[in-house]
């Protein structure tokens, strides 16, 4: 069983499949985060890497919960020591975001450029 999905329990409807896969994104999210708080950041990160590639495929390259798991995933990545790559998901991140609303939305850019601005002043870039 992955993500607790039964057989018999997907149907055919639109509506029901894309109330199924919220519901297991989140599971997949929750226990990523879970993982991350107790230190295992190298199972969080395969998680969200799991997570994103579902995502993708599921709601297409562009849709803004992507920029959210990409965020979250170079948290799991920078802590591991892995800066560039962090730095390359946060950026990814926040063109999706730039792109869905705008470039002059300030708490957007605050979301995704905040870890990036606290790693440089904390040298952990």
């Amino acid at each position: 069983m992955l993500f607790g999905i039964a057989r018999g329990e997907v149907k055919d409807t639109t509506v029901h499949s894309s109330k199924l896969f919220s519901e297991r994104a989140a599971e997949l999210a929750g226990l990523a985060a879970e993982n991350a708080a107790a230190g295992r950041h190298a199972e969080a990160e395969d998680i969200y890497r799991l997570l994103l590639h579902l995502e993708e495929r599921t709601l297409g390259s562009e849709h803004t919960d992507i920029g959210v798991t990409l965020r979250r995933l170079a948290g799991a990545c920078r802590s591991q020591g892995k800066h560039a790559e962090a730095d390359r998901l946060l950026r990814r991140g926040q063109q999706i975001l730039d792109r869905a609303h705008g470039q002059h939305r300030a708490e957007l850019k605050t979301t995704i450029q905040g870890p990036l601005t606290y790693w440089r002043r904390t040298g952990e870039a």
